[in-house]
This record gives structure tokens, C-alpha cells and sequence, in this order.
């Protein structure tokens, strides 16, 4: 069976990690033939080119470069593929006339998020709507992001969660050498991996980084990422010492593996998470999350056992929450243990690989 997969870029992020995991995947199946159009030329999984597929670089030389469409038909007459998978609305949009005539199955797997007021953005959500018309199989990270589009489960619209592989973090950097690195001495860690974007509430982390430090001085906050709103938070946190931002970093599951747990703060309402990334990364290490009940996150964050939900971002409610975790040692090494075997059951590869598998052979 030939898959073509098609992708906006393959920056650090969640469905770039899904796709370069279910290519490995189902390349180790061995009765599956895949490439890939990726639409930007930086790559940052570098790993992608160890997996010996064809990639094609399809880049735009304007916003609506119609060059694009001739390009991916020449594409598919060459490789004649049975399936297409797509995972943004932009390369969706570019496949529909290879569909139609064609008339090649496609997947949309662009629903990456979720939230409550997706319909304020008029644009996206229509532009959302629209592709599902012509989509063979819509494939969402999360039941939140079915709902999101008022979508039910169905044998068209179906959710796929993320697959996490634990063989991620057999050679992880020792602890010592990253608490040498960004001189954390011997005191507990709290961290929050995030981009700072518009949907993320990178602001509400940092108030609480600063409250929780007027009170107790054994403890280091992290913020691992990049973006507008960097800045903007540096100057909240005042340069305080104990508030380290890290930028993007390579080694995330070694920095990780040295913190006590973690937090994720993010909007409610128009944007929200689908299955954060970071969030699996955190529980694969046994390290539990306080994270905001956005989008999916209550699908992998459970109030009260692996972690806790915040039904908004108050910087006082959180700062209590770190401060109880990080007072109770047995209760935050129980929440880590069940965060563990969540992902391990419910987050499992194998079981996303397999998912995908039968549905290309629409056997789900």
C-alpha cells in the first residue's frame, strides 16, 4: 500500500513528532510505501532522513502559489500513491485536486487542537468545515478536537491519540550534567515546555513562579521555549535568578527527567490544547502536570491522580497546588507512577500504529 503524507514543515512540535513516528512505525510493518511533501525546507527532526523515504520539498514562493497543485499532481503520477494523509489545513487544501480527479482516498488529519469558540475565528472554522466536505476520514489527536468542530465519532470522523516511544529517553543525559549545565544546584524544579504563543498563558506560569519564590527559596522554575510572547514574560519575571528561560531547547526529555514536575498553563476559550506533547513527555517520565482543563488535556491529565486541572489560571490556586506537591514527596512520586502507566496504556505507539494501520486498510 502507497502512502503519500503531506505536511506544513517538520519544526519541533506535536503532529511533526506523530508523523515522523507513525512513518518509523509502519515503515517496520514492511508492507507500506510512503513520501513525504513537506512545504518549508528547515527541518528540525533530523531523524526523518534516517528513515530512508523519499521527501519531497514543495515550498511556496508566495502565500497562494498555485504552482503547488501542478507540482503534486506530478508527484502522485510518479508515485501513484492509494492514499493520501494530510495534517494541516494547508496541505489539505493543496491535495483536493489531485482527489478530485483522481478520486484517491483522503485523510485530514489537521484538526490538531481544540477548544470552546473556534467559531469567533469565522475564517478557520469554515475553512475547517469546508475540507471536511471532501475528506474521506477526518482523524483529530482528540476527542475534545472532534467536538470542536461539533463532529461525532463516527466511521468518518474518528481520533487517534498521540503515540509515545519510550525508547525516547533510554540515553538520557545524566542529572548531574544538566543540573551543571544551567547551574540548578540541588534545588526542586518546576518546568513548563511551551511555545509562547497566543494560545498558550505563558504570563500566568510566570506570576505564579514569582509568588511561589516570595514564600520559599529551594525551589527553580523553567521555561523551555520560544515565541511573541518571551519577551513580554521576561520582563514580568523582572530578572529574577530563580525563573530560568532556557529557549528551545534539544534535550528535552534529559531536562525533564531532572524536574519535579511540571505545568502547563494555556487560554480557554478559542484556542485550546488537543494532546499536548509536553504533557506525555512529563508523564513518560513520571513527573506529574498542573495543567489548565483546556481542549484534551483532562483526556490525559487526571484531577487528583496524576496530576491536577485548573479551571483557570490563578496564580494563587496554582502556586498552592506546586507547593502541596512539592511538600507531600510520597503524593507527587504516586501521581508520577500513575501518570506512567496512563501513557504506557493509553498513549501506547504500537496502538497508534496499529490504529492507523487498519484504518488505511479500513479495517477500523
Amino acid at each position: 500500500m502507497k502512502i503519500l503524507f503531506l505536511i506544513d514543515g517538520l519544526l519541533k512540535g506535536g503532529k511533526e513528532r506523530q508523523l515522523f513516528e507513525l512513518i518509523k512505525g509502519l515503515k517496520n510493518k514492511g508492507d507500506f510505501y510512503m513520501e513525504l511533501v513537506v512545504m518549508n525546507e528547515k527541518i528540525e527532526y533530523k531523524e526523518i532522513f534516517d528513515l530512508d523515504i523519499k521527501i519531497n520539498f514543495l515550498v511556496r514562493r508566495t502565500k497562494k502559489d498555485f504552482s503547488i497543485f501542478l507540482k503534486l499532481i506530478k508527484i502522485y503520477k510518479r508515485f501513484k500513491p492509494d492514499i493520501l494523509h494530510t495534517f494541516d489545513t494547508m496541505t489539505t487544501f493543496y491535495a483536493l485536486p489531485i482527489k478530485f480527479f483522481y478520486n484517491i482516498k483522503l485523510i485530514n488529519g489537521s484538526i490538531r487542537f481544540a477548544a470552546l469558540n473556534i467559531k469567533k475565528n469565522f475564517k478557520l472554522y469554515y475553512l475547517y468545515r469546508f475540507l471536511f466536505i471532501f475528506s474521506d476520514y477526518i482523524v483529530a489527536n482528540s476527542l475534545a478536537g472532534l467536538k470542536t468542530f461539533n463532529l461525532k465519532q463516527s466511521n468518518k470522523n474518528i481520533f487517534i491519540y498521540n503515540g509515545f516511544d519510550f525508547k525516547r529517553l533510554v540515553n538520557l543525559d545524566k542529572v548531574e550534567s544538566i543540573r551543571n549545565k544551567f547551574q540548578l544546584g540541588s534545588k526542586k524544579i518546576i518546568c513548563m515546555v511551551s511555545s509562547f504563543a497566543i494560545h498558550k498563558d505563558n504570563e500566568s506560569y510566570i506570576r505564579t513562579a514569582l509568588l511561589v519564590l516570595s514564600n520559599r527559596d529551594d525551589v527553580v522554575f523553567l521555561a523551555v521555549g520560544d515565541g511573541d510572547d518571551l519577551d513580554k514574560c521576561k520582563i514580568i519575571a523582572n530578572n529574577n535568578s530563580k525563573i530560568m528561560f532556557l529557549g528551545n531547547q534539544n534535550n528535552i526529555e534529559s531536562i525533564i527527567n531532572v524536574c519535579d514536575l511540571g505545568v502547563l498553563t494555556s487560554k480557554i476559550g478559542q484556542w485550546g490544547e488537543g494532546i499536548s506533547n509536553s504533557i506525555l513527555e512529563f508523564h513518560a517520565l513520571k513527573k506529574p502536570v498542573i495543567a489548565t482543563d483546556s481542549g484534551g488535556t483532562n483526556e490525559i491529565v487526571y484531577n487528583n491522580k496524576n496530576g491536577f486541572l485548573l479551571e483557570n489560571n490563578n496564580p494563587k490556586y496554582l502556586s498552592e497546588k506546586i507547593n502541596y506537591l512539592l511538600d507531600n514527596p510520597k503524593i507527587l512520586e504516586e501521581f508520577g507512577q500513575n501518570a506512567n502507566d496512563n501513557v504506557k496504556q493509553k498513549f501506547n505507539l504500537e496502538k497508534m500504529i496499529n490504529k492507523y494501520s487498519k484504518l488505511y486498510r479500513n479495517e477500523l
